[in-house]
């Protein structure tokens, strides 16, 4: 897979936690990447630009759109910028990046994360159960909070669907 810098906008901002926010990208037709990989957003604020790394949610086979998690820092470079962004704008990513990959040949997959740690996680997770069901799934994921446990609606239906999953 090639990196490429796409301009993509941003077709819908949900708060996801009272510090994390979900952003979501017309997904490019030619952008193919694997779970667990991420991209890099060119933040610019006052004419200063950086580059920030976000892991992928959405799992590979979900064409529809390229999501990110994005933890706000308090008076962080990124996040001041981050809170002003809304649907509509256009920002430049280069994606796909990383080397943090599914391997297929194990039988027992165990997953342990906390925070926006998980985002990989999700779209290993969401990209793989079903995919292989002779392989077992487990997660362990922990937060500060029951309301910082993100995703924990969508985790516990997967255990309800698919019996290779424990969540």
């Amino acid at each position: 897979m090639t990196v490429k810098e796409y301009q993509l906008t941003v077709i819908e901002k949900k708060q996801l936690s009272s510090d994390v926010v979900l952003l979501s990208f017309e997904r490019p037709q030619d952008l193919d990447f694997t779970a667990g990989q991420y991209a890099m957003i060119k933040i610019e604020d006052q004419g200063i630009f950086k580059w920030r790394a976000y892991s992928l949610l959405n799992p590979p086979s979900n064409k529809k759109s390229l999501d990110l998690c994005i933890k706000i820092v308090e008076h962080g470079f990124a996040s001041e910028v981050i809170k002003k962004i809304s649907v509509g704008d256009v920002l430049t990513l280069k994606v796909p990046l990383g080397f943090f990959k599914f391997r297929e040949e194990q039988d027992q997959h165990t997953f342990i994360a906390v925070g926006t740690g998980i985002v990989p996680f999700h779209s290993m997770l969401f990209e793989y159960v079903q995919k292989f069901p002779s392989k077992t799934f487990k997660l362990i994921f922990g937060a500060k909070t029951q309301g910082d446990l993100l995703f924990d609606t969508e985790f516990k239906k997967l255990a309800r669907d698919y019996s290779n999953f424990t969540y």
